[in-house]
């Protein structure tokens, strides 16, 4: 006969516990401003000055001319070299005069020479000139007449408030059965359990 065994499952209770720690926020009624304005400075009658730059007789020397000035050379020019060859033509005629009946000597030829050794010459040296300088006139002064505003800068500060508004929250402890506490019981004969 088999003996009989008690069994004994003790489960033992368990207690939770929540809890919430106090807080205390503080924040003022409002918060501190700070606002800035700027008026930038103004000048009224100012103005700037005007200067006149004369270039012309700069540039008139490489060449460049106005109409009258090129007219004005162009006739001069024209007048000298009319002269010139007045001149030449009566010197020609002058030596045809003097020389052209003399024996053995042919002066249509010779004053031909003449002239194409005058074309064929290099030219004789090389002019250097510096050119004048521009002229600078101020024609008109810069003037700052009437009244200077000198602008402003003004900084307006709202301080925070002297109230403070205060939230509390209190602290908080709850307790909760987490696990119940139990006894099971069992009586085993050989190799099997009889529950009650």
């Amino acid at each position: 006969m088999d003996i009989a065994r008690l069994n004994m499952r003790i489960t033992f209770p368990q207690i939770g516990v929540r809890h919430t720690e106090a807080k205390l926020e503080m924040q003022p009624a409002y918060k501190g401003e700070i606002h800035s304005k700027y008026t930038p400075p103004k000048g009224y009658g100012w103005t700037q000055p005007r200067i006149e730059i004369d270039s012309y007789p700069s540039r008139h020397t490489y060449g460049y001319s106005n109409h009258e000035d090129y007219a004005r050379e162009r006739g001069q020019e024209g007048i000298q070299k009319m002269r010139e060859n007045m001149r030449k033509n009566n010197a020609d005629a002058q030596a045809m005069v003097k020389n052209g009946a003399k024996k053995g000597h042919n002066e249509i030829a010779a004053q031909e020479k003449q002239r194409q050794k005058a074309q064929s010459a290099p030219p004789q040296g090389t002019d250097f000139f510096i050119p004048p300088s521009p002229t600078i006139t101020l024609a008109e002064k810069s003037e700052n007449s009437g009244e200077i505003d000198p602008g402003s800068y003004e900084n307006t500060i709202t301080p925070a408030a002297s109230i403070v508004h205060g939230q509390f929250t209190p602290a908080q402890v709850e307790t909760y059965m987490k696990q119940e506490g139990n006894i099971d019981r069992w009586i085993t004969y050989g190799e099997y359990d009889k529950r009650y």
